[in-house]
């Protein structure tokens, strides 16, 4: 297992609802470890295997679920 840590801007979270929407889809994803959605901030942090759910397939299961979302930036 190749595990990696991986934080993503998400918008579109809006309340409660978002948040559990975002972290069911995102924690069934084989290879997710783990999910932590931060409202607020608007982001989600992912441990996931890197070679079973890397992050293109994490973005494109957030878009599925109605999410656009893209690696944090920092700066």
């Amino acid at each position: 297992m190749n595990l990696e840590r991986t934080k993503l801007a998400v918008r579109g979270m809006t309340c409660g609802g978002c948040v559990r929407q975002v972290n069911g889809a995102v924690r069934g994803l084989a290879g997710v470890v783990a999910c932590e959605v931060v409202l607020p901030e608007g982001t989600v942090t992912v441990v996931h295997d890197s070679d079973r759910a890397p992050v293109a397939k994490i973005v494109e299961t957030l878009a599925e679920a109605g999410y656009g979302s893209r690696p944090w930036r920092t700066s």
